[in-house]
């Protein structure tokens, strides 16, 4: 199998489960479930948010849901960067999958012939694109026979340029033979400023909290989305209004409702309430009961710092403080715990004020590091980007870091940024930038304590970058790391 991914990822011993339990009670999740609902499922979260294992108790639910109903689970986890192979990436990649798919088949499947073919034409050296082709086949032979299949790709982000483009073309194939695809990435797909809301107009009785939001999961009348001329027409319909027997408008019962989407975006963090549940239950695996109530059934004797923490009663203050800090990033949270389950007194517990420990400082330079190792060219953008949107606490525009980067090309005559998307910014930035859903599309870095690690200059690549754009500030010194 190729380097760069695998067929299965083994969650960390102290995962906690119900952290996620939101993902698969969400509208975006069940719809996506349903039979006929042909749109991927991209789950989108930032460095750390925990989209592996989100993937990983994904594959374990579906299997488990489905295992005697002749429905096949594929996974894909891409674990490294692709800098290059990107053929054999893909082979290998449809191999895997088809393996998977295969693997409750008959030998007399005729899926498994085309399989035996494709191993001989493995092995006389057959031209790449037959060998595609013959998977491909394989592939959707196979599918004839499901009920349902499903495909999970974990770090899209991982690949390179090329071979994303090779990627989303096979799951746009496999997604129009009606598979089930969920791709986690740090960087969005395809992102709007639109808000979609429902426009029925809903009796007073029947009124809810659910209708007025913002939609990821509409449906619009197929014949009329055909005549509107601008976004004041649109008129979408929501999930709940639909069921209700809700249709369009102009057609009324001859309307024929389709979602005009191929793919629905699920922001991946935790909220308060799920991050709080999650600390409790790991300070409490770690130190014992500290009448924090949390769901952890194997508590250990109270440590040094359990006894403390519960007979000062603060335990309940630093999870507030933890919450408050990690603004939902697991990753980030996890750092703050690794120094409080080292500390022996309450007051060891405490972050000294505007400064990143070292665990978290070690975090970020190795996610620098990370975009480092990339091309010279995606190199360049990747590390400027990450220092021009961390020069100020709100960010930029992308219009304004556009400009920032030409001139930057321009100065060394060089090529990149004439033509630059935010796809390829925040591609480059390796996830560490965000974008608001916006007109003004306004760029910045992904957590609080990852801007002050850009605009206090921690890492000196980052600092070099700074110089470039023409307002760096002396570099922090090493001893102020603690």
């Amino acid at each position: 199998m190729h380097p760069a991914i695998a067929n299965s990822f083994e969650p960390p011993f102290d995962v906690y489960a119900r952290a996620w339990e939101w993902v698969f009670r969400s509208e975006a999740f069940i719809s996506w479930l349903e039979e006929g609902r042909t749109w991927q499922l991209r789950c989108v979260g930032p460095p750390g948010s925990g989209k592996t294992t989100l993937s990983a108790l994904v594959v374990e639910q579906l299997r488990k849901e489905f295992r005697d109903a002749n429905i096949a689970v594929a996974s894909i986890f891409i674990i490294d960067d692709l800098g290059g192979r990107e053929e054999a990436f893909l082979e290998e990649f449809l191999e895997s999958v088809l393996k998977q798919l295969s693997e409750s088949a008959a030998d007399s499947d005729f899926s498994c012939c085309i399989c035996s073919s494709y191993a001989e034409a493995c092995k006389r050296n057959e031209k790449f694109a037959l060998r595609i082709e013959m998977l491909r086949k394989a592939i959707y032979t196979r599918l004839t026979t499901l009920n349902r299949a499903f495909l999970i790709v974990d770090d899209f982000d991982r690949c390179s340029a090329e071979a994303a483009a090779f990627l989303e073309d096979e799951l746009a194939r496999l997604q129009r033979h009606s598979v089930k695809i969920m791709v986690t990435s740090r960087v969005p797909y395809h992102r709007v400023a639109n808000q979609f809301l429902c426009e029925v107009e809903l009796d007073e009785n029947e009124i809810d909290l659910e209708h007025g939001g913002n939609l990821s999961v509409y449906w619009q009348c197929e014949r009329c989305s055909g005549l509107w001329m601008s976004e004041e027409d649109e008129y979408n319909i929501c999930n709940q209004c639909k069921l209700r027997g809700y249709t369009c408008r102009t057609c009324g019962p001859d309307a024929r409702l389709f979602e005009p989407y191929t793919h629905v975006e699920l922001p991946v963090l935790l909220s308060n309430r799920d991050m709080e549940c999650f600390l409790k239950w790991n300070l409490e695996g770690e130190h014992g009961d500290l009448g924090l109530q949390s769901a952890n059934q194997h508590k250990p004797p109270p440590s040094a710092l359990g006894r403390a923490l519960r007979e000062e009663r603060v335990a309940e203050n630093i999870v507030q403080a933890v919450v408050f800090e990690s603004e939902g990033n697991i990753a980030i949270a996890r750092t703050r715990l690794d120094e409080i389950h080292v500390a022996q007194t309450i007051q060891e517990t405490e972050p000294i004020p505007d400064r990143l420990s070292r665990n978290r400082i070690a975090m970020f330079q190795a996610g620098i590091s990370r975009i480092n190792e990339q091309a010279d060219g995606r190199r360049e953008l990747g590390l400027t980007a990450i220092s021009a949107a961390g020069s100020e606490s709100g960010g930029t525009s992308f219009r304004e870091l556009k400009e920032q980067l030409r001139t930057i090309v321009r100065k060394r005559k060089s090529d990149g940024a004439s033509d630059l998307t935010l796809y390829e910014a925040l591609h480059a930035a390796a996830g560490y930038l965000v974008v608001d859903n916006t007109i003004e599309q306004r760029v910045t870095p992904y957590h609080t304590s990852f801007f002050l690690f850009v605009n206090e200059n921690y890492d000196e690549r980052l600092f070099l970058k700074g110089m470039d754009l023409g307002y760096a500030r002396p570099s922090r010194s090493k001893t102020l790391q603690f």
